[in-house]
């Protein structure tokens, strides 16, 4: 996971670039917000989402369930 601990004057928008080849299993993609509330951005498969960080720690994170496969996220 990583910590993107912003100040208010610095919260920006981040583009997340992912690719789950799965062979087997479920894998997320996951927001944590400096409130702690968790939102999944995408499930399997490959794409683009773009994500508003808040005041105060930010997460994005990767949850797997029984996955195996590979992984890439590139956050711009």
């Amino acid at each position: 996971m990583a910590d993107t601990d912003r100040k208010e004057n610095e919260c920006r928008e981040i583009t997340i670039q992912y690719s789950f080849d799965v062979q087997s299993g479920n894998c997320q993609l996951i927001y944590i917000s400096p409130g702690l509330e968790e939102r999944i951005l995408a499930e399997n498969g490959n794409g683009r989402v773009t994500v508003q960080l808040q005041e105060g720690a930010n997460y994005i994170g990767v949850n797997g369930t029984g996955y195996s496969g590979s992984i890439q996220v590139i956050i711009e």
